[in-house]
């Protein structure tokens, strides 16, 4: 005899095709409009990202032009007021501002740092003679050349010296050897000149 099998008809039930559609249409409707809520999400986010993103390239140089550069325009019918030059008038104009004469203003940043003629007398030699000892790595004569340490000065006189000026000057040679470069061997020889004569 073959095993009863039981169908559990209670939790289905039949719908009729426009129930089905019905059905089929709300759960479209309802896919559309999280697909929306999706969407705009996600673009508000992108919006918040690209304001919170810096902009590419060097800021732009403000065009403003200071208060300190304009000149008063007098109406007519006036005098001309005489314009005082120098620190009085600076004076006069900061009180008339009611801002501190005294105080100055902070001076203008460097954009290079002093230029250090290495060719001098005075320092050419140590590095010759590093390049010397060291002869197959600017590296090791950088690292000998920063400590050496003259009496009465805290620190090296090449501490401002770098491997890639280093690297400008000297080329390996066909036993991998670094040696001058022919203009720098030019420069040298006039540096010398000059300071003999």
């Amino acid at each position: 005899m073959a095993p009863k099998v039981a169908t559990i008809t209670k939790f289905f039930s039949v719908i009729s095709k426009e129930e089905q559609l019905a059905k089929w249409q709300r759960s479209q409707t309802q896919l559309g409009e999280r697909l929306k809520e999706q969407a705009a999400r996600r673009e508000e986010a992108e919006k918040t990202h690209l304001a919170a993103k810096r902009p590419v390239g060097r800021p732009k140089k403000s065009t403003a032009v200071p208060s300190a550069i304009l000149i008063p325009v007098q109406a007519s019918g006036q005098q001309p007021v005489a314009q005082n030059g120098g620190e009085q008038g600076d004076a006069a104009v900061a009180e008339e501002m009611g801002v501190d004469a005294s105080e100055k203003p902070p001076p203008a940043k460097k954009k290079r740092g002093n230029y250090t003629n290495w060719f001098v007398p005075d320092l050419w030699p140590f590095i010759e003679q590093a390049v010397k000892q060291h002869p197959k790595s600017l590296y090791e004569v950088l690292f000998s050349l920063q400590h050496i340490r003259k009496p009465g000065r805290v620190g090296s006189p090449f501490d401002n010296l770098t491997i890639n000026t280093l690297k400008g000057w000297f080329e390996k040679d066909v036993m991998g050897r670094f040696v001058l470069r022919r203009k720098y061997e030019e420069a040298i020889k006039l540096q010398s000149a000059r300071s003999t004569a």
